[in-house]
C-alpha cells in the first residue's frame, strides 16, 4: 500500500500523478482525444460513402404516422440503439423516424419518434431504446467533437488569453474532422434491414451546417490575428484540393467570407493584410510535432482505446 512507503517516496508518486493528471489536460492530448472519437462518430452517423448510397425518395412516409412521445424527463438526445430500432420496425413491418437529431433538446412530451407504416404496441419501450440525457456526448454526434474544439479555440482567442496557438492547434484538428466528413454522404442518415428496406432515418448536420460551425465562429474571434487568418485559409485551400468537386461550392463560400473579413479588419495596403492574404502552410508552416496525423487514423481504423493514441503522442515527443 502507498501509505507504507517512505515519505520522499510518496511525495514522488504524487508528483508523478499530478504531472500525468496536467499532460491529460494539455490540448495536444484533449484534441487528440476529441479528433479521434469525432472521427469515429462521422462513420457512425454517416455510415455510407459518398455516392455509395441509392437515394431514398422517402415513400415510406404517411401522411398520419404514429408519434411517440418522450416519456422521460426532458434532456439532450444523446445517442439511440440503432440495431435495436431497426429490429423493431422489420418485425412491425415499419419505419421508424428520430424527430430530433442527436445533441438536440427534447422538451417534457415533445414527439420524440415517428413510425410510418405499422404501428408499434409498445411505444413506451420503442422511446426507451433513444436515450436522453443531461449533455450531448460525441458517441453519434461527431458535430459535437467540432464544437468542442471550435469552443475551445475561441475561448484561446479571447483577449484574457491571447493563445492563438492553441486555436490554430485546433484548426488542424477541424481540417481532418472536415476532410472525413466530406467523404460520406451527409444525406444517409438512414439504416436498412438485411433484406435492404429502409427501417430506420434521422436528421443530421449537412455539409453546409457542419463548414458554418467549423470556422464561422473561428473567423469571427480570431479576424485581427494574422496567424488565424492565414492558417484558416490554408485550411480552406487544402480542402479544397482534398475534397469532391461536389464540396467545394461551401469551401469557396467561406474562402469569400475570410476575404471580406481581411477586408474590414485591415486597412488596405497595410503589411498585416498582405500577410494574412498568404496561407500559413507550406514552405513557411510547420506541423505541430504533438500531431501525426496517420497515426491517429490508424487508430481509428484498429479501434485502439486512447491510452494507446496517447502513447504514440508520448512516444513522438521523446
Amino acid at each position: 500500500p502507498l501509505r507504507l512507503l517512505p515519505l520522499h517516496l510518496r511525495l514522488g508518486v504524487l508528483a508523478l500523478l499530478v504531472e500525468r493528471v496536467t499532460d491529460q489536460l494539455r490540448p495536444r492530448i484533449l484534441f487528440g482525444a476529441i479528433a479521434r472519437e469525432g472521427m469515429r462518430a462521422a462513420r457512425e452517423t454517416y455510415p455510407s460513402r459518398l455516392g455509395e448510397l441509392v437515394p431514398d425518395d422517402r415513400s415510406w412516409e404517411s401522411r398520419d404516422p404514429q408519434r411517440v412521445p418522450l416519456r422521460a424527463r426532458p434532456g439532450v438526445v444523446a445517442w439511440f440503439d440503432r440495431p435495436a430500432l431497426v429490429a423493431v420496425a422489420a418485425r412491425a413491418g415499419a419505419v421508424i423516424e428520430l424527430v430530433p437529431g442527436v445533441g438536440e433538446f427534447v422538451g417534457p412530451c415533445a414527439e420524440l419518434l415517428r413510425v410510418h407504416g405499422r404501428r408499434i404496441d409498445d411505444p413506451a419501450a420503442l422511446a426507451a431504446l433513444v436515450h436522453v440525457a443531461d449533455e450531448r456526448t460525441i458517441e453519434q454526434d461527431p458535430a459535437f467533437a467540432m464544437r468542442i474544439v471550435v469552443d475551445t479555440a475561441i475561448r484561446a482567442l479571447s483577449p484574457a488569453i491571447n493563445d492563438p496557438t492553441t486555436a490554430v492547434h485546433g484548426l488542424d484538428v477541424l481540417e481532418v474532422l472536415v476532410r472525413e466528413l466530406a467523404g460520406h454522404d451527409l444525406d444517409g442518415s438512414l439504416a436498412r434491414d438485411e433484406g435492404g428496406q429502409v427501417r430506420l432515418v434521422w436528421r443530421s448536420p449537412r455539409w453546409d451546417d457542419l463548414l458554418d460551425l467549423a470556422f464561422e465562429e473561428i473567423r469571427e474571434y480570431g479576424a485581427s490575428s494574422v496567424q488565424i487568418c492565414r492558417r484558416m485559409r490554408a485550411v480552406l485551400e487544402d480542402l479544397l484540393a482534398s475534397t469532391p468537386d461536389v464540396r467545394h461550392a461551401a469551401i469557396n463560400a467561406h474562402l469569400r467570407r475570410l476575404d471580406a473579413t481581411l477586408r474590414s479588419a485591415f486597412p488596405e495596403g497595410s503589411l498585416e493584410r498582405e500577410t494574412a492574404l498568404v496561407t500559413l502552410g507550406g514552405d513557411d508552416y510547420q506541423e505541430p510535432p504533438d500531431w501525426d496525423w496517420d497515426a491517429l487514423l490508424a487508430a481509428v481504423e484498429r479501434d485502439r482505446v486512447l491510452e494507446d493514441l496517447e502513447r504514440a503522442f508520448d512516444d513522438e515527443e521523446d
